[in-house]
Order: structure tokens, then sequence, then C-alpha cells
């Protein structure tokens, strides 16, 4: 508790300073449990929890039974005072002992569990606390979805895997005959579904696309900043793409080319969105979208170079490259489309 914790650091800190050891009174700190796991929590750490409790020992020989006299109490500047006030309580609380000359400080501690997220469970998190709505007002993301959707054929079908809250609905011809949104988030899933599946021909599933089967297939297959995977995983999750394509379908690919690519672009979704006055009142939507943008690409390093997307695609048997550029995003991204 924290009133415990005050009295053992101040008894700590008194006796390190009788010690002569000044440097390590200063830094004597006891934290409690709610500010370890605190620590802990805000480190990244996730299941954190007591496996076992013990008292630590702190022995000393600088003070002894002699430091509880009322003589002594009432000797010694006022923080010693202070100091000899909360060792007595706690001496009457079980917390300090004496063995002969020296004195036994019991402070109580335990062994805690905590583990580091998976992957995938970052990843989840990140999108499931995304303002995807937001993502409207952003301008760049509209033109990539436009982009996406002249792709669709008269009397196509759409398989849109990452879909989000299927903002790629909106952008979609009026002939295009069925669409299909697959996301690992139930709540994304559940707000699109709520929004666009009363639509004809419009439905929303929930599904990991790296484990579960597509159970599709489409004229159209589209990955758009849904590529965030390490290597392997995300030409598995290309393969997975590959196969749900109907004879002669397209498939397409979008997603940041370097490690930069958000530092490159922040500022100026910023000021579009000002201008736009999209910005005031949102200020944290933008700051969750910032922070999930910068922990993909700097911290987990998910992008592609534009050659590299290309010759992926090649490499997976796709026979023509239709577009290849990275004008979207303010140059920042790559856009393919292939046919197999």
């Amino acid at each position: 508790e924290a009133e415990e914790r005050d009295e053992l650091r101040s008894i700590a800190r008194v006796k390190d300073t009788l010690a002569g050891m000044d440097g390590a009174a200063r830094n004597r700190y006891f934290l409690t449990r709610k500010e370890f796991y605190e620590l802990l929590g805000a480190a990244g750490f996730v299941d954190i929890r007591s496996v076992r409790t013990f008292d630590y020992r702190i022995r000393s020989n600088v003070v002894a039974e002699q430091y509880f006299k009322p003589e002594v109490r009432r000797s010694g500047d006022l923080e010693h005072q202070a100091a000899q006030v909360k060792a007595y309580h706690l001496r009457q609380k079980g917390r300090i002992l004496f063995e002969g000359t020296s004195s036994i400080m019991l402070c109580p501690g335990e062994i805690t569990f905590a583990r580091k997220p998976s992957m995938a469970e970052t990843n989840a998190r990140i999108f499931r606390e995304y303002p995807m709505d937001f993502l409207r007002h952003v301008r760049v993301h509209s033109d990539m979805l436009e982009k996406a959707a002249r792709q669709v054929p008269e009397h196509g079908s759409v398989l849109d895997l990452g879909c989000g809250i299927g903002l790629l609905t909106e952008h979609l011809p009026a002939t295009t005959t069925r669409y299909v949104g697959l996301d690992l988030s139930s709540e994304f899933v559940g707000v699109a579904t709520r929004r666009y599946a009363p639509r004809p021909n419009v439905s929303f599933r929930v599904a990991d696309l790296t484990k579960d089967d597509l159970g599709e297939q489409a004229d159209v297959v589209t990955l758009l900043n849904t590529l965030n995977l390490p290597g392997l995983r995300a030409v598995d999750l290309l393969r997975k793409a590959t196969r749900a394509l109907l004879p002669g379908g397209r498939i397409v690919v979008s997603g940041p080319t370097s490690i930069q690519s958000w530092n490159e672009i922040e500022g100026k979704i910023l000021r579009q969105l000002d201008e736009d006055g999209k910005l005031k009142g949102n200020e944290s939507k933008f700051e969750a979208m910032a922070e999930a943008s910068r922990r993909l690409l700097v911290k987990e390093g998910y992008y592609c170079s534009l050659e590299g997307m290309v010759a992926l695609l090649k490499h997976l048997g796709f026979r023509r490259i239709l577009e290849a550029s990275n004008d979207l995003y303010h140059g920042a991204s790559y856009f393919v489309v292939a046919e197999r």
C-alpha cells in the first residue's frame, strides 16, 4: 500500500544517509503494485499478474534497537525524527525486526508474470482502436478507394480483404453484382453490416485472413493497405488472394513504400483536414490514426517498394501488370493492378 511504501522508503533513505550513501538515498524508491503494473502496461506488457508473494529481508548494521530509544528519537534533524516515528510504526506492525545488533526490514514483494503481446494481438488492438470512420475525411484515402473501384468491370464482383468498415462500397460502380468484405475486427464488420449490408448483394464477415479459408471468389480482389504482415505471411496472403480470383480476374494492391512514408505525408494530411474543417474536435482521432501508422511502419516495418510488389506479383503468376504507380498518398504509397 502507498502509506506503507512511503514509510519503508523514508526509513531506507535515512539508513542510506547514515551509511554515507547519499546517492542511494536520493534514488531509493519502492513501488506499489498498482504503480508497477501501470509501468508494465505502459511498456506494452499484457496478462500482468502476481504469481507469488514474499518478503524481502533488508538487513542493516547502521542502526538497530537503540534507534527506537526515546532520547534517540528526539535527536537528529526533522527527516530523521520523521523516519524514526515511521520506523516505530512499522516495528509495531512487525515490519522491522532485530537480530543481535542488526535490524531487519521486511519489505513486501512479489514475483510478477507479464508477457509481450503477439504480433497478431498487437495488430488486432491497433485496428480495433483505429478511427476507421475518420478516414472518409482523408482525401488521399478516398482517392485510393476511387482508383480501386475503377478496376471493377461492369457486372463484376469484388472481394475486399481487410475491408474495415466497408468504405470501398461507397465508390463501387452501380453495376457491381456482388461485394464481400472480410476483416479481422468484429467491431468494424458490425459497423459495416449495419451501414451497408441492407444493400442487395453486399455482405461482410469476420475472418482472420492469415488463417481462415477466404471461402469466396470474385472478379476483383482488393488488398488496400492490408498487407500489414511480415514477409512470408504477406506472401501467403497474396497467394490466398490469387486463388480467390475468377479466371481473368484482377488483384488490386496498395500500401506504403518506405519506413518514412507516414512521416512524409502526416503534415500534408493534417493541413488538408484543417483546411476542410474536419480536424477541429477530431484531434484525438487523427493522433490515433497517426500512432497506428507509425507503429506499423517504423516499429513493425510493414512496407514494400513499388518495384518489389510488381516483382512479387509476377512471381505469383500474374501475366499482366495493368497499372503500377506510386502517385497515391502524395507519392508515399504503391498501387498495383495485376491480371491473371
